[in-house]
């Protein structure tokens, strides 16, 4: 009854509104139901907000960087340009092929038309962000050594400052449980030049060539994105002020570029975490946790150098590039042998591939070949273009099983570079008042994998369907049919069953007033095999406004799961520069309720308010995270302070 009477309470409140980095978060987010890079997008998308992008000067290499529109935008902004003149407002905007309604409201805070006098002038910001769980998990009840030896707050503070030519940042991440001590910190400096040397980064980086076979640190597109989703150019070098602590580089990069040729090399050195059994890595350790004497003991184990070169030629709408990568490590790297991973050991690599892209406006061909010094390969293909009134994706990608490669993600089914060959072909139509897209990905793993000790195929099929219902209403339909393979384990020998996972999900979405809005969604997942079978059900009522300098947002979820082979995942709202997409099982609900307040033009403060409560249940989660009672309750403050001289 207490908990019926807050949520009256909290509903009868005026509530909440987004800002423009969560509404762009939103969009970007109800096209996929896998877990994006938001933190690295909205950090993109602050800076656009103090610096939008001038439309009418919109080049080639600002398509990597701005992460709402893509090599397709782009090709229709130049066209209107050459037969217009200038774009005058965001109105405009509506009459180009790809700019519908929604996108162009979407984007207008991040956008401009007119030129803007440079100024060297630094600007930035300063965030410092606590988050603190109320109940207390086992790992801080514990008295012996295996007991966490830090507090309970996970602290988070940012430095970023730039002009016009330099980007500087500082980042510093403590988790919880973990001693200050072993907390991660990362810092990095970024130089802009219009000049022959164009960019060089010291200190933490990111850096991403072709299609991710041989060398990425960047997020890769899901495969249930809708085909003009999947164009977006990568940018192949660029600073990385994320606070992950494992998929960076640190050290020196510089790109070279002319009017054709382009030149990207970076050096990095960096230390390895993981388990050592004499002079072997038995595995990595890529969480960032250091909260027991046994973590801590598998910090810096081994160390790690990565040299990496990209060279790449532009000949009109063409640009082919060759890249390497040497990979340099202290240690030899072997799992403890498994059915799976006979082909992960490692020590020294050396990977080399050749990259390309073609886009004339109306066609797209990209795709890379990989060989590593085995001279096995990988090779990952797209193609993309108009068909009448249907735009249309195929893919084809073949990753030998014994193809070698370290700190590569790619367009993928599995999560290694390796073993896998698939097919995937998408078509999306887009008329006046709906959107559809449809998928059919067809996958095999010509040898064993984890949880399949013998080689398996797989399919997924994905139809989406959003309708615009008047002005005010959207309706958004997804449908999801996965099969796929994995051991029986009912049997003593190696023999697979065949799972099937059917996911969808009615998504209703009302403007109730100018800064009112309302959302309701409702998600089913049923799961069968031929010795289990599972359902899973969730419902959420999420509403959202703005009031003057104030946002509020809040969501109450009930759900019903019966397994883990039947969860769900749900994308949350949460403070700037972080994202959160919890994975519910059981039986229970779930709140959250955000607040924003804008303390004048240079502070702002963000509160995230969550709680987790299984009525049926003693306890939640396993191991040292196990927390003894029905509720998870936690809360997140953030503030940040704008830095403009």
């Amino acid at each position: 009854m207490v908990r019926l009477i807050i949520l009256l309470l909290l509903l009868s409140v005026n509530l909440s509104a987004q800002s423009p980095i969560d509404k762009a978060l939103n969009y970007l987010q109800e096209f996929t139901v896998d877990e994006h890079d938001f933190e690295a997008i909205s950090i993109t998308l602050s800076y656009y907000e103090s610096s939008p992008i001038n439309l009418n000067d919109y080049r080639i290499e600002e398509v990597t960087d701005f992460p709402l529109l893509n090599i397709k935008h782009w090709s229709a902004i130049n066209k209107y340009r050459r037969i217009n003149g200038n774009i005058l407002s965001a109105n405009e905007l509506k009459n180009l092929p790809h700019f519908s309604t929604e996108l162009v409201q979407i984007i207008k805070p991040f956008i401009r038309f007119k030129s803007e006098n440079k100024s060297s002038k630094l600007k930035g910001f300063l965030t410092q962000k606590n988050d603190y769980i109320f109940e207390n998990s086992k790992g801080y009840k514990l008295t012996d050594s295996s007991s966490f030896k830090g507090s309970k707050i996970q602290n988070d503070c940012r430095l970023n400052i730039e002009n016009n030519k330099t980007k500087a940042f500082a980042t510093w991440k403590k988790d919880r449980g973990e001693p200050i001590n072993f907390s991660h910190l990362k810092s990095g400096i970024q130089f802009n030049s219009k000049k022959i040397i164009q960019q060089i980064n010291l200190g933490s980086f990111s850096a991403q060539f072709g299609e991710g076979l041989i060398h990425s640190n960047k997020f890769i597109s899901p495969k249930n994105l809708p085909p003009e989703k999947q164009l977006g150019i990568t940018k192949n070098l660029s600073s990385n002020s994320s606070a992950n602590n494992f998929n960076f580089e640190n050290g020196l990069a510089i790109k070279v570029k002319t009017k054709k040729y382009q030149s990207t090399s970076f050096y990095s050195f960096k230390k390895l975490n993981g388990s050592m059994d004499n002079d072997t890595l038995t595995s990595i350790k890529k969480d960032g946790d250091y909260r027991t004497y046994n973590e801590m003991e598998k910090l810096n184990q081994s160390n790690l150098s990565s040299i990496g070169t990209s060279q790449q030629l532009t000949l009109g709408d063409l640009s082919i590039s060759l890249n390497s990568k040497i990979h340099l490590q202290e240690y030899f790297y072997q799992p403890i042998p498994s059915y799976y991973n006979k082909n992960y050991g490692h020590q020294n690599l050396l990977n080399n591939s050749l990259s390309f892209r073609y886009f004339n406006g109306n066609i797209l061909f990209k795709g890379e070949s990989a060989i590593d010094k085995d001279f096995d390969y990988a090779l990952n293909y797209f193609v993309a273009g108009r068909l009448d009134e249907l735009f249309i994706l195929v893919n084809a990608r073949y990753f030998e099983s014994d193809y070698n490669s370290f700190q590569s993600l790619t367009f993928s089914e599995f999560n290694r570079v390796q073993n896998e060959k698939g097919f995937l072909a998408s078509i999306q139509k887009q008329a006046k008042n709906i959107s559809l897209f449809g998928s059919i990905d067809l996958f095999s793993a010509q040898n064993p994998k984890f949880r399949t000790s013998r080689p398996s195929i797989g399919k997924e099929l994905i139809l989406q369907s959003n309708l615009t219902l008047s002005e005010q209403s959207d309706l958004k339909l997804f449908l999801k049919q996965e099969t796929k393979q994995r051991d029986n384990t009912n049997v003593q020998i190696d023999q697979l069953e065949t799972t099937q996972l059917l996911k969808n999900y009615v998504q209703l979405k009302f403007q109730l007033q100018e800064n009112l809005n309302l959302k309701i969604r409702a998600d089913h997942v049923l799961f069968n095999s031929e010795t289990t079978s599972s359902k899973g059900q969730s419902v959420y009522i999420q509403l959202g406004k703005t009031i003057k300098k104030q946002a509020f947002n809040m969501r109450i979820t009930s759900f019903k799961i019966d397994d883990w082979d039947s969860r769900i995942y749900l994308y949350e709202n949460d403070v700037l520069y972080t994202f959160s997409v919890p994975s519910l099982n059981g039986k229970g609900f779930r709140f959250f309720f955000n607040y924003k307040l804008n303390i004048g033009r240079k502070h702002t403060l963000w509160a995230k308010f969550a709680q987790l409560y299984y009525p049926e249940q003693e306890s939640i989660g396993s191991g040292k995270d196990e927390i003894l009672g029905n509720t998870k309750t936690e809360f997140k403050i953030q503030y940040r302070i704008k830095i403009k001289k």
